[in-house]
Order: C-alpha cells, then sequence, then structure tokens
C-alpha cells in the first residue's frame, strides 16, 4: 500500500513539472569520486595504543554512484576482533564549493558529518567531520585520502586530540586495493 502510494506521488510529481523542466547535470567535482567506483579489497590498521603496534585485519568495500551526484560506500570486515559494517555517502556542495560526506557504522550510534577539500598536486581529498564519542562528548575527525594510482588508495583517520586543533591522533588506516 505504502508502495503504491510513493510510486502515485512520484508519477504525480513527473507529470506536474513543467515541459521546459531540466534536471542538473552531475557536477564535474564528482570525478574523484567516480574513481572509487567498483569493489576494493583493504586492509584496516586500527592504532589503539599510539605507542603500540597497529591491529590489522581484512575487509571489503563496495562503491557505487548514485545518479551521478553521490557515491554511496559499503564497508564490511572486522575491527578490534568485532565484526563491523559501515555505509557511507560522499558528493559536492556547489553552494559552500566543498565536497560532503556522512558516515555510519555498527560501532556507534552517531553519524559523523564532514566536509572537505581535494588537492590536485598530491591526490589527496582531504576533509574534517564531527560526531559523538560513546560517552556523547562531541569529537572532531579528520580524513585523508591519498590516490596512488587508478587501483590503490590509503585512507587515514585521525582523531582530534586533548590539545586543541592541531593535535590529531592517527587512529585508524585503510590501505585499497581494487579487486580484479
Amino acid at each position: 500500500m505504502m508502495l503504491r502510494r510513493l510510486i502515485a506521488f512520484i508519477l504525480l510529481g513527473c507529470l506536474c513539472l513543467p515541459a521546459a523542466a531540466q534536471f542538473p547535470e552531475p557536477p564535474k567535482e564528482m570525478e574523484i569520486f567516480r574513481q572509487d567506483v567498483g569493489k576494493w579489497d583493504c586492509e584496516v590498521r586500527f592504532y589503539a595504543d599510539p605507542a603500540a603496534e597497529p591491529m590489522v585485519s581484512k575487509a571489503t568495500e563496495e562503491n557505487e554512484m548514485l545518479g551521478g551526484f553521490w557515491m554511496v560506500s559499503k564497508f564490511t570486515g572486522e575491527i578490534m576482533g568485532a565484526p563491523f559494517a559501515g555505509s557511507g555517502q560522499f558528493g559536492w556542495n556547489g553552494e559552500t564549493k566543498k565536497y560532503v560526506g556522512s558516515w555510519v557504522d555498527s560501532m556507534s550510534p552517531h553519524a559523523t558529518c564532514m566536509e572537505g577539500t581535494w588537492d590536485v598536486a598530491s591526490k589527496t581529498l582531504s576533509m574534517v567531520g564531527g560526531s559523538k564519542d560513546p560517552s556523547g562528548a562531541d569529537t572532531r575527525s579528520k580524513q585523508v585520502v591519498v590516490y596512488q594510482d587508478d587501483d590503490h588508495h590509503t585512507m587515514t583517520m585521525y582523531l582530534q586530540g586533548p590539545g586543541g586543533k592541531d593535535d590529531w591522533l592517527k587512529q585508524l588506516e585503510v590501505r585499497y586495493t581494487r579487486r580484479k
């Protein structure tokens, strides 16, 4: 019943559009996410203690474009010996001229929202975002993705330390290899 209502609403909306109405074209800035489309094998390095060796595990990620405006990511694997699943949505905000993203996963009841910039010379996407820690306190994180080539990239995630804005602690590194 609800599905029929949704379809009827969509059809009615399309019929009400003026004949000259055009849908927007996906922005050229989305090209950096189009290179992520596909299946990836991942090596995850989790840094629970900066003084210790990281915990290493395997994961997979599958990315697809949603209408050319968004890249949707589904990540599954293991972190700290526990099953882990996450999903991200990444796009371009033409008003702010920034890349935007959101992330939710099976280890946190809080979403992370972020925005950032692309550096053409270093092939690096840097995004900063906010969320909550397990106690409910506000946290800041930084995600840096470096593209080595079409089949390899590395994402490093940092948490803002207690010292302030430039005090970032490495928490996670994911090394991606495109699945053939």
